[in-house]
């Protein structure tokens, strides 16, 4: 007998217990698995918000008790979790709310109320909370109660999770369903352009903005300082589920965009592919260009007739889509260029603010400025004003102060309407320049080494292959089983796939500036692999700037020692591992792009940008007349090296105090 009751109303759960006594005369067991996710950090925590993810255990526990008072139960199961155990970070409603459950299972132990006992689930691998989500590995890791909207968006499929700390949206990609797949290809495989990740994370915001009554795109949307991780590149005739995730982050949302590529061999982990921020565009008019005036400056008409993309001979292939681009004027170092989406297509705009094919040709004008292939890594700052239309003007220009290396260029980008008023800036896009090792690049289609779980150990013997990942059904059903009939009457019992000690172990070793429901920061590679031969005399790291970005590299590149002078890419790294590391290095606080890694490519030089030494020139003596008041201008008797008289001294030092705790 199926029977839907809020499980924290008693006057509820008191009905429901009578109409199945009704219907069966008796109740011999119960199992309560009942439950709500939490997440977030307490400091964001409303206690409304905490309230609910504390109902179903603690309400609806006594409400249970309440209405099986006196029947003679042979069995009350409380479905726990390990995190009341080992504990964890942004978690404290979930973890109290199952630390409940095992308290309450010692208190009814003790009363004798038959057979009572909480069994403190680990995570599962095919059903359960954690697999709801995705965001399986981490202990006591529970998703949320799916939000049941469906269709919210072309790429945003259905809205799974939805609190005011944490909304999830998944969708089902493949080349058959979305034309940002089908009609971009590279190497023949279906792979989605960046772009889509911006319409992405703009699309999520304003519903979500919009389900928790924000005002939202009345002022235009802000994207900034997005990261692409690793391209997103599926098999003819591949599905794959990809989530996209926000979370508040000051006065924005944090996003993050993952995939789940088909297991090969044990269960499927999560594929992380960008990350940024989203938020509400600060009120203020767009700027109006004077389009004749850079068309003026822009002397030099480049021909575009005819198909100006690939017709799939080439590494990468374009559809119908973005065969946009009309007129094409380059000056110096800057570019002009009309694009009109062809009329067939015109109904994307009705759902597509920033549509990805025009974005993506509209910011990749600087093959027109610039020789060989180039791959997009950031995006600093996206403003979209208003939606783009069909017919629209690009304007590029490069930013040779800080975009003009040899491994990167950077860009700024305005699109306009006809009449010059802008619609989309873009800030500091940069690219990575790539020429003979762009076809292996573009094959790579891996897991970013920083966001994918290592390697699980070979199963012991009479273990299941997927035990490292998590409780397979068939291996929970034989749990409870053995709860139940061996007869012990101890009212508490952990059932993990993972060894109890390691689990403690693994929470204790956690970041303590990432959360348990952000894996992909806890999960990274281990240095294991011994220093290769190099040119370069290992040099231990010198400060603290040095040591940590040596960290971020070892755990990066899986490498034991990585001194401040050895270069980057000697290591073994490359693009998809720098990314990993810039987001990385954000992520501990230390201020890095990603075309500052590809240009200085030691720990030493990147330190020296992210804290810079204090060498300005000592200032010059001042004259008499202009000394400081409580300091002799003439020589004095020396106190030390410091030619100061040593009642002056005090002075000195309150001083440099001062300045120390300010900066």
């Amino acid at each position: 007998l199926v029977l839907a009751v809020d499980i924290a109303d008693a006057g509820q759960v008191a009905a429901a217990v009578q109409q199945v006594l009704a219907r069966f005369g008796a109740v011999h067991g119960v199992i309560h698995a009942a439950g709500m996710a939490g997440g977030g950090v307490i400091q964001l925590k409303s206690p409304d918000t905490a309230a609910r993810v504390l109902a179903p255990k603690v309400r609806g526990t006594l409400a249970l008790d309440a209405a099986l008072a006196g029947l003679p139960l042979d069995f009350f199961v409380l479905c726990s979790s390990t995190i009341a155990v080992a504990g964890g970070l942004g978690q404290v409603d979930y973890c109290a709310a199952n630390s409940f459950l095992d308290a309450f299972a010692q208190d009814r132990a003790l009363r004798g109320d038959g057979r009572t006992v909480s069994i403190n689930w680990g995570a599962w691998q095919e059903v359960g909370m954690a697999v709801a989500t995705g965001l399986t590995g981490g202990p006591g890791q529970a998703a949320a109660v799916p939000a049941g909207r469906q269709d919210v968006h072309p790429l945003l499929d259905r809205c799974l999770r939805e609190t005011a700390e944490q909304t999830v949206y998944e969708t089902d990609f493949s080349a058959a369903r979305q034309w940002v797949l089908a009609d971009h290809r590279i190497l023949g495989r279906p792979a989605l352009p960046g772009t889509s990740y911006l319409e992405m994370a703009r699309a999520a915001f304003e519903d979500h903005a919009s389900v928790f009554e924000r005002q939202a795109g009345e002022a235009g949307v802000e994207v900034r300082d997005v990261l692409f991780l690793s391209p997103l590149m599926l098999d003819e005739g591949e599905t794959r589920p990809v989530q996209t995730t926000l979370e508040p982050d000051g006065e924005r949302f944090a996003f993050r965009v993952a995939s789940r590529p088909p297991a090969a061999g044990g269960a499927p982990s999560w594929q992380a592919h960008a990350r940024g921020k989203v938020g509400a565009l600060a009120a203020g008019p767009a700027a109006r260009l004077d389009l004749e005036a850079i068309r003026r400056r822009c002397e030099r008409e480049v021909d575009v007739t005819g198909p100006v993309m690939s017709d799939g001979a080439g590494v990468v292939y374009w559809g119908p889509r973005w065969q946009s681009l009309k007129r094409v004027h380059i000056g110096q170092g800057e570019g002009l260029a009309l694009l009109e989406l062809p009329a067939e297509f015109a109904a994307d705009l009705a759902t597509f603010a920033l549509h990805p094919a025009l974005l993506d040709v509209a910011t990749g004008l600087i093959g027109f400025l610039e020789e060989g292939t180039h791959l997009p890594i950031s995006y600093q700052r996206l403003a979209l004003h208003k939606p783009l239309g069909a017919k629209l003007y690009s304007y590029l220009r490069k930013r040779v102060e800080d975009g003009g290396g040899k491994e990167t260029v950077a860009v700024d980008v305005t699109l306009m309407d006809e009449t010059g008023e802008t619609l989309v800036e873009v800030e500091r896009f940069v690219m990575k320049r790539v020429t003979e090792a762009a076809s292996a690049f573009l094959r790579s289609s891996a897991p970013a080494r920083v966001e994918e779980a290592a390697p699980a150990p070979p199963p012991a013997p009479g273990k299941g292959a997927g035990a490292a990942a998590g409780i397979l059904s068939r291996e929970g059903v034989e749990v409870l089983r053995r709860v139940l009939t061996r007869g012990r009457e101890t009212p508490q019992i952990v059932a993990s796939a993972k060894d109890l000690n390691a689990l403690l172990a693994q929470v204790r070793a956690l970041d303590r500036g990432s959360l348990l429901d952000r894996p992909e920061l806890t999960r990274g590679a281990q240095a294991t692999h011994p220093r290769p031969s190099l040119p370069t005399l290992y040099v231990a790291p010198r400060d603290a700037a040095e040591g940590r970005l040596a960290e971020i590299f070892q755990n990066a590149l899986g490498i034991q020692e990585v001194g401040v002078h050895d270069n980057f890419f000697d290591l073994g790294g490359d693009s998809i591992v720098g990314i990993q590391v810039v987001a990385r290095a954000n992520e501990a606080g230390l201020t890095l792009s990603p075309d500052q890694l590809f240009e200085h490519q030691t720990i030493a030089e990147l330190a020296a940008l992210i804290a810079p030494p204090d060498a300005a020139p000592p200032p010059p003596a001042m004259p008499p007349d202009e000394a400081a008041p409580g300091l002799t201008a003439e020589p004095a008797e020396p106190f030390g090296d410091a030619g100061l008289q040593p009642g002056e001294q005090d002075k000195v030092l309150a001083r440099l105090k001062e300045m120390s705790v300010r900066r």
